[in-house]
């Protein structure tokens, strides 16, 4: 579980924001990766579909600080997003 939550902090950070995710959020995750049968492999599949839909959002919304996977998110609902609008993150450049 470390290793892959890692991975995605890392490419937050790339962003430069913060990804936090609840202890209760992994236990969804692996209880879902459970019910599937699909084993570890299935981990990364169950927060890969939380996490494709934030990271695609993180590039455009540059008021996006923090993002906090909970729970209900792991069952379909919203991550946590902190925005701090008065101090958006610098664009990254192609350079």
């Amino acid at each position: 579980k470390n290793a892959l939550v890692n991975q995605y902090k890392k490419l937050l950070e790339l962003d430069h924001v913060e990804l936090e995710i609840q202890n209760e959020a992994l236990e969804h995750i692996a209880e879902k990766a459970i019910a599937r049968q699909i084993g570890a492999r299935g981990l990364r599949t169950v927060l890969e579909q939380t996490m494709t839909r934030i990271m695609f959002q993180i590039p455009s919304d540059l008021s996006i600080k923090k993002v906090i996977i909970t729970p209900e998110c792991i069952l379909g609902g919203e991550p946590t997003i902190l925005r701090d609008p008065a101090h958006p993150r610098q664009p990254l450049t192609g350079r």
